[in-house]
């Protein structure tokens, strides 16, 4: 559709209408979307020129593109020209800017711009920017540094929101930090003794409570961890759908494959294998 677009955009010329920014951003948006950053980058360089580009949601149209499409050479100079025209950023801005550090492998540089930037314009970093930093902590394998964060953001705020936890609880189970997450669900919920952290409308998705009971039953806790921490839930009167009972089966099966898997090779075993073992 936007060669569609790119031929009213000819005609408007051509029947002398000057486009003006909400069209010129539009044709950026609609190039991002497509994944054609030339084109967006050239419509971008021509509201430059016309002196149009005056906004910061054009500035974040075109930066998120080139970070979801990894044009980090691009983004550099959509960020460069930002600076330059003292252009007003926004946490959308900072989140962003977040993003495309993480996916460099500049973990300190997100920390940097998170700390500096709303110092400079006069704003303060929202929950989606902390959410988006910490995320980036656990892309970069710095799991540590996002509970760190997490400890900060409990500090300063009574509610911390379920996006959060989400990713928090990610990160833990992808790092085999099993009580770790299993913590995370309490302090959410607010579950054996702990302040409820989730505002009272809100949960944590089905699918991350479901990684957590698979991994639980992976590592065979699924008696001692996982059964108790469900029935706190369902005591909470948290929804609890048929989707992470699933899970809960999932792993119950899984377990007992295990289990089975390691029988049928401890049969096939010598005696001096299996009293070696023993040993």
């Amino acid at each position: 559709q936007m060669d569609e677009v790119a031929v009213l955009w000819e005609s408007m010329a051509s029947d002398g209408i000057t486009p003006d920014s909400i069209t010129h951003s539009t044709m950026v948006k609609g190039y991002c979307v497509k994944g054609d950053m030339d084109k967006a980058f050239e419509v971008f360089r021509n509201m430059q020129k016309s002196g149009l580009a005056t906004e910061c949601i054009v500035y974040n149209t075109i930066l998120d593109g080139c970070v979801k499409r990894d044009e980090m050479k691009m983004a550099d100079m959509v960020l460069e020209d930002l600076k330059k025209n003292q252009v007003t950023p926004s946490n959308f801005t900072l989140g962003i800017l977040v993003k495309m550090y993480g996916r460099r492998r500049q973990l300190d540089k997100a920390f940097q711009v998170v700390e500096e930037l709303p110092k400079e314009w006069g704003f303060e970093a929202n929950a989606q920017v902390k959410t988006c930093l910490m995320s980036a902590c656990i892309s970069n394998k710095a799991l540590s540094r996002a509970l760190e964060l997490f400890e900060e953001i409990k500090l300063a705020s009574s509610t911390i929101d379920s996006k959060a936890f989400g990713v928090l609880l990610s990160g833990c189970v992808r790092a085999g930090q099993i009580q770790q997450a299993v913590g995370l669900v309490e302090q959410a919920y607010g579950l054996n003794g702990n302040k409820r952290l989730l505002a009272h409308n809100d949960n944590i998705l089905a699918d991350n409570l479901g990684s957590l009971m698979r991994a639980i039953s992976s590592k065979g806790l699924l008696e001692t961890v996982g059964m108790p921490l469900l029935a706190s839930l369902r005591e909470a009167k948290v929804p609890v759908n048929g989707r992470l009972l699933s899970s809960v089966m999932e792993g119950e099966a899984f377990a007992e494959g295990q289990q089975q898997q390691q029988f049928h090779q401890q049969q096939q075993q010598s005696p001096q294998q299996q009293f070696q073992q023993q040993q």
